[in-house]
């Protein structure tokens, strides 16, 4: 480490006659044209990345959009799947009603009460609609209803369900349900 030191010394102190003694005149065109170079490198390479991180920057983009025009397509499909299940807007009035009459016809059930058919209104695309119903039926025929609404084509779900023994018939409960639908506004297929 002290030779090192000494080195470095002695070198400064040539550097230091060289220049008290101005000899320095044949290291000062290379040493300009260094100072030069690294310049000129020091600027080339900036606008060398300035135009890689353009391009990297357009490449973002474009796989950004791209993954945008996927989603994008992803969700119309769902949507337009959707859509294909909902109810047309204009028959909202018999639609619900009837649909769920040809559910209960399909599991041979006689409903006990059917409820009026009510439709909130909202600000929304969407008209939720809804009916209440009651009905006597042994545990197979309801597990069987219910299978038949859930796995249905349209979109018809079952929101609140009481089930009660039925008085006088082992065998049998009495069940109270609601029936729920879309109706998304405007859509008349």
């Amino acid at each position: 480490m002290k030779n090192f030191l000494k080195d470095i010394k002695y070198g400064l102190s040539n550097v230091k006659d060289m220049l008290l003694e101005k000899r320095y005149k044949p290291f000062l065109f290379p040493l300009i044209i260094v100072v030069a170079v690294f310049f000129i490198c020091r600027y080339i390479n900036g606008v060398a990345l300035e135009q890689v991180y353009s391009i990297k920057n357009k490449i973002d983009a474009q796989t950004a959009e791209i993954n945008n025009e996927r989603e994008y397509k992803a969700a119309k499909e769902i949507y337009e799947k959707l859509v294909k299940r909902l109810p047309p807007d204009e028959k909202k009035n018999e639609w619900l009603l009837s649909e769920t009459q040809g559910l209960f016809s399909k599991n041979e059930i006689v409903p006990v009460r059917v409820g009026k058919q009510t439709l909130e209104e909202s600000d929304g695309i969407f008209t939720p609609a809804s009916v209440n119903f009651d009905i006597e039926v042994d545990y197979a025929t309801l597990g069987k209803f219910i299978a038949s609404v859930e796995s249905s084509d349209k979109f018809i779900r079952i929101s609140e369900l009481a089930a009660s023994r039925s008085e006088g018939n082992l065998g049998r409960i009495k069940v109270s349900f609601r029936i729920n639908t879309v109706f998304i506004k405007g859509n008349n297929k």
